[in-house]
């Protein structure tokens, strides 16, 4: 039985040698490069590869509207908070504990095209009635802070969409309901469009297939197996169930079903390793046994993603094979993510205790990080290596907790004369003047550049947050 990927790829062929010009609608971009690559091998012509598009990228071309950044709807919503209540405002410190939280709720909200007065209403009520308390007095100062909040819920949600909506953004729930309700306005045209590969769907995303599929400009694919579908008590077959059975525009969708799970011979090892390292070593040990085999597909999956990067490390050699590395990897494991970290720890640390002194807690770790040696010495990293050796040992042995700037230069003063105490000389300027941090950063960047891979992935993230909350 062929593949669902190469029975996708037939069908957008024939489309193709028809004249149409399908558009192909995925949940993802993994099937991507082998969807191109399989088509590419059927046909010994020139090909004009359909478009093909994740659900996401389809819904922002259809709404024409673009997705707004997180850090600037925050931004936005902050100040529509502020204006709103004014002095009854948390400070944009308690802001942003929970501001990440509203906008997700708002997000559900808007993919499930939920009825938001009627449900902001609601919650008004269940909130005055959880600090009711019958025959006390009038509610306490905190008790009104915190009902006033819910009250103006509503006042939020409707102020951010008008705010986004005035510069052609959104956030993605938002963007989503517009779709779906503006398809027939936003005049979409197109030969055939082939959603495939989906499972559970959000109520935007279910009323911007039916538009298609009932308008006869689209079809829907799915992929199942019989052991998830045929079981009523099985979980994972709940929605495709739903959709077989009871929708009326799915009547016609195609079911590439088979019975694998079950059918199919399966061998299975279970090994224990400890610790994360060690999965990884060994995770590449038996790769390497697999691929070494000809004409062999193999899938490698890791518990999450923060093993990738040992996991890459122990892979062998594989220069005559094709890898797809179709996972993504979080920010938040790039080194570069942990030297910025020190830095912002110590400037919160500088504002609170008022003192310009630098710790030993944080010399030990800037001077311990992987890019202290580009940092400090750009152009002579090997220089600096010895450098940081001599300033650690002196550290060590002065046994002091707090250290100001004239005490770090005494302890190297050969490294006074390379430049070495750049950054620290700039923090302390920081402690004086607030606006230098974007400053702070952007000669981190200049100093590391043309030198760490990760570079360019955290400076537009971290710019990009300077520049919005640099007059908040």
């Amino acid at each position: 039985m062929k593949a669902f990927i190469v029975y996708i790829g037939d069908l957008l062929l024939d489309q193709i040698a028809l004249g149409k010009e399908p558009i192909l609608v995925l949940p993802n971009k993994r099937p991507v490069a082998y969807l191109q690559k399989y088509m590419a091998s059927k046909t010994q012509n020139a090909l004009w590869f359909p478009k093909i598009y994740t659900i996401e990228d389809y819904v922002l071309h259809i709404s024409k509207m673009q997705l707004a950044e997180p850090m600037y709807t925050a931004k936005c919503l902050f100040e529509i908070y502020t204006q709103t209540l004014q002095d009854q405002a948390d400070s944009f410190d308690d802001f942003a504990k929970w501001w990440n939280l509203m906008i997700s709720d708002f997000n559900d909200i808007d993919m499930y095209m939920v009825d938001s007065r009627q449900l902001f209403n609601y919650i008004n009520e269940a909130k005055a009635i959880e600090q009711w308390n019958p025959g006390e007095k009038e509610p306490t100062k905190l008790q009104q802070h915190y009902l006033t909040f819910w009250k103006y819920l509503p006042v939020f949600y409707e102020k951010l969409n008008l705010t986004l909506s005035a510069k052609n953004l959104g956030y993605r729930g938002m963007i989503y309901r517009k779709a779906a309700l503006h398809l027939q306005e936003n005049n979409v045209e197109a030969d055939a469009v082939l959603f495939a590969g989906f499972n559970a769907l959000s109520t935007s995303e279910e009323k911007i297939i039916e538009y298609f599929l009932s308008s006869k400009k689209g079809a829907i694919y799915w992929e199942t197996d019989d052991y998830y579908v045929a079981d009523e008590k099985h979980e994972a077959g709940k929605f495709l169930r739903h959709y077989k059975s009871k929708w009326q525009h799915y009547a016609n969708s195609i079911f590439f079903t088979n019975n694998s799970l079950l059918n199919d011979a399966k061998e299975i090892n279970i090994l224990g390793a400890p610790k994360s390292m060690m999965q990884g070593s060994l995770a590449g040990q038996i790769a390497k046994k697999i691929l070494s085999q000809e004409h062999v597909n193999a899938a490698l999956i890791p518990a999450d993603e923060s093993l990738l990067s040992p996991l890459l490390y122990q892979l062998p050699n594989l220069a005559n094979k094709e890898i797809n590395i179709s996972m993504g990897y979080p920010i938040l494991s790039l080194p570069l993510k942990g030297l910025y970290a020190i830095v912002f720890d110590f400037i919160n640390h500088l504002e609170k205790d008022k003192q310009a002194l630098f710790s030993t807690k944080f010399l030990h770790q800037l001077l311990s990080h992987p890019y202290a040696s580009i940092l400090f010495l750009k152009n002579n990293p090997k220089a600096a290596v010895s450098e940081i050796k001599i300033m650690q040992q002196k550290i060590l042995a002065t046994g002091k907790i707090h250290y100001s700037l004239n005490d770090l230069e005494g302890l190297n003063e050969h490294a006074s004369s390379l430049n070495f105490y750049w950054l620290f000389e700039l923090l302390i300027d920081h402690f004086s003047n607030q606006k230098l941090l974007p400053e702070i950063f952007i000669k981190i960047n200049e100093r590391l550049k043309n030198n760490v891979n990760d570079l360019d992935v955290f400076k537009e993230l971290l710019l990009m947050q300077v520049n919005v909350f640099g007059d908040v």
